[in-house]
């Protein structure tokens, strides 16, 4: 679908109602089933804000697979076993949800002490990943100004 609108009206017009699902739930309540004919001129006034691109540490890059792999080696003959104990402490983990949090407090303590150590010491050396900057709109949309 082709649009005359320019990139940075699109933008704002997009940052003033997407995050705003109900504004737009509500107004589809409004609208009747069918083909409803729209010849509309507004007016956008503000100021679209678009901060500099910047590099970020992407945490999936971590090569889970090779991790798992040299628990399975470094465990011996009982790789088999910590590959399996892995496996049924993340399905574990998904079926607990939140409510285990209380649960495992403790264990947490030292759990998120670890992962921490363990975050930095990662995040150094996983290579970095282009990101595109923030965009904000300050303004507002309303109808066309008539002179």
């Amino acid at each position: 679908m082709a649009t005359k609108l320019s990139p940075t009206t699109i933008i704002a017009l997009a940052k003033k109602f997407a995050p705003t699902s109900k504004l737009v739930k509500d107004a589809r309540k409004a609208v009747p089933v069918g083909t409803v004919t729209v010849n509309a001129t507004v007016t956008v006034a503000g100021d679209l804000v678009v901060a500099e691109d910047y590099e970020t540490t992407p945490t999936v890059s971590v090569p889970f697979l090779r991790a798992m792999c040299l628990v399975a080696q470094r465990s011996g003959f009982q790789g088999p076993a910590a590959l399996s104990l892995i496996g049924d402490a993340m399905r574990d983990a998904l079926a607990m949800g939140k409510d285990a949090d209380a649960e495992l407090a403790k264990l947490t303590k030292d759990a998120e002490a670890h992962l921490k150590t363990l975050r930095a010491e990662l995040t150094e050396k996983l290579p970095k990943a282009p990101r595109k900057g923030e965009c904000k709109f300050k303004g507002d949309v309303g109808p066309a100004v008539s002179e």
